[in-house]
């Protein structure tokens, strides 16, 4: 069991937690229209485990974020942050770094923003998230079958690899030809 604060109401929430179910048990949740309230609640605490051990897959985020969410749009954006955390070499991509949002008004919970990406080797440097099992070095193929195991169509799988693949290595280029590095 989990217990967090939403928004400003400062009001302590209870969640229970769980592999098959997610119940929230909101006793006493007040609103009003000036103050956003939202439950937040990551991976780890959904999947009851450990950001401490690597022990996760992007196959298995993406089957939560599908369940969870009831959305491929959620799984196209949970693949985009998988891409960009293997060619950005973010091997700090433990269970707590995977987010997500209820919204309220919709009834309905989405992938939170991306946060915590940073260049990193994190444990033994590989991916504190593998894969498709790979988290030494995983490529396009690993990527395109993750991609292909959730329902994502490979050639606009393929085509969004390709192009976050282009950005991050155009970027980081860009960033040391603009960086002066001086000898003594």
């Amino acid at each position: 069991m989990y217990i967090i604060m939403t928004g400003r109401s400062e009001q302590w929430h209870y969640i229970k937690t769980g592999l098959r179910r997610l119940r929230i048990v909101m006793n006493g949740y007040r609103r009003d229209s000036r103050s956003a309230h939202f439950l937040f609640l990551s991976a780890a605490a959904i999947l009851e485990t450990s950001h401490r051990i690597p022990n996760l897959d992007y196959d298995i985020l993406m089957k939560l974020t599908l369940q969870l969410t009831k959305s491929m749009e959620e799984c196209e954006k949970l693949y985009r942050l998988m891409c960009f955390n293997v060619f950005a070499h973010n091997r700090d991509d433990h269970s707590k770094n995977f987010s997500y949002i209820y919204r309220d008004r919709e009834k309905r919970w989405i992938l939170s923003p991306a946060y915590d990406l940073t260049y990193s080797n994190s444990i033994g440097g590989e991916h504190a998230t593998t894969v498709n099992g790979n988290g030494v070095d995983p490529g396009m193929e690993d990527l395109l079958s993750v991609a292909k195991k959730i329902g994502i169509g490979m050639a606009k799988a393929r085509k969004t690899a390709a192009k976050i693949q282009e950005c991050v290595h155009e970027r980081l280029r860009d960033y040391l030809s603009d960086t002066e590095i001086e000898n003594d």
